[in-house]
């Protein structure tokens, strides 16, 4: 994912530095529009220092974005490389209409999911369905 948004991120921080500028290019002009005209001489550099603070945060909020999708990238391409670790407490989920009663149909917080006759059980207790599964175990943590 290296340099696939490395123009946009680059656009973004100056964007962003051009916002920083403003807020105190603002303030000044605020003080001083208000010593040489008085209290309508503040309006100008407020303008100036809420657009900085609107640049600045846009900005900000932007690269974030860019950010998840990079990242989303990168963890996607582990996945379909197979490089996730094989140890990981996580497992894909079947479909439950394929499964045979008895079948797991995932682990969900180190408690095992089991396919039912009409439904799905945990150990003793049997469900409606996974989601009620699920809210069990956070009603009864391990």
């Amino acid at each position: 994912m290296n340099g696939r948004y490395e123009i946009s991120k680059q656009i973004l921080n100056i964007f962003g530095i051009i916002g920083c500028i403003l807020i105190p290019i603002g303030i000044i002009l605020s003080v001083k529009g208000y010593y040489d005209v008085g209290f309508l001489g503040l309006y100008s550099g407020v303008v100036f220092a809420i657009y900085g603070i609107i640049m600045f945060v846009s900005s900000q909020i932007a690269l974030a974005q860019i950010e998840v999708a990079s990242n989303t990238y990168n963890i996607l391409m582990k996945i379909s490389n197979g490089s996730v670790s094989k140890n990981s407490n996580y497992t894909f989920p079947k479909t439950v209409g394929k499964l045979k009663v008895g079948d797991r149909v995932k682990v969900f917080k180190g408690y095992e999911i089991l396919k039912a006759e009409n439904g799905c059980t945990i150990g003793e207790n049997t469900f409606d369905n996974i989601l009620d599964a699920e809210r069990w175990v956070y009603r009864n943590p391990k």
